[in-house]
């Protein structure tokens, strides 16, 4: 089976300075968010297979991953809406969506409602437009005041749930996963 993968990255540069640092699609070269073009997302699905070994353009992305400026899970999880919009499947292959992320949605800093709602409609497209499975793995340090918000977020953008969902600060909050699709990775050591 040719399985294909594709990598982004999502972040802002510091300060609110949207220079689009660290947010690219990564592919065998790397193109900043404000520079892709149509044919650059058309390429982003890379075989992982090359010659019987791992594709070095993907371990070459993974390595090219910094994490560093804000957590921009929007502009994430529009870049894969995108890579699906242009890459129609003509078989019967299966579409997952790997959102890793250490930190919450934001454009600056602490967690925003707008970036998660925006990263949530865009998850909503992709779980209902292009059928794709979305597990949600966050990777954060447990204790913060945002635990219930970012729990929610991570389970909204997840399968967990298929509805279009709207975080609001008034919104009833839980930190309880439902489902199976979104994995709180509490110890990075192991």
């Amino acid at each position: 089976v040719d399985h294909r993968i594709a990598v982004v990255g999502f972040a802002s540069g510091s300060n609110n300075n949207l220079n689009y640092q660290n947010t690219e699609l990564l592919t065998a070269d790397v193109v900043k968010y404000n520079k892709i073009t149509n044919e650059d997302y058309q390429k982003a699905l890379v075989s992982v297979n090359e010659n019987g070994a791992l594709n070095n353009v993907i371990t070459k992305a993974i390595n090219a991953i910094d994490a560093e400026g804000a957590t921009r899970a929007d502009i994430g999880l529009e870049m894969a809406t995108n890579i699906f919009a242009y890459n129609p499947v003509t078989d019967n292959r299966q579409r997952v969506v790997v959102f890793l992320t250490d930190g919450e949605p934001t454009s600056y800093n602490g967690f925003e409602y707008g970036v998660a709602n925006v990263a949530i409609q865009n998850a909503y497209q992709l779980k209902n437009t292009y059928d794709a499975t979305v597990y949600s793995v966050g990777v954060f340090d447990r204790g913060t005041s945002a635990d219930s918000k970012v729990n929610n977020f991570m389970n909204y953008v997840s399968s967990n749930y298929s509805e279009d969902v709207v975080m609001s600060k008034y919104s009833k909050e839980t930190t309880e996963n439902i489902g199976g699709y979104y994995l709180d990775v509490s110890d990075v050591s192991k």
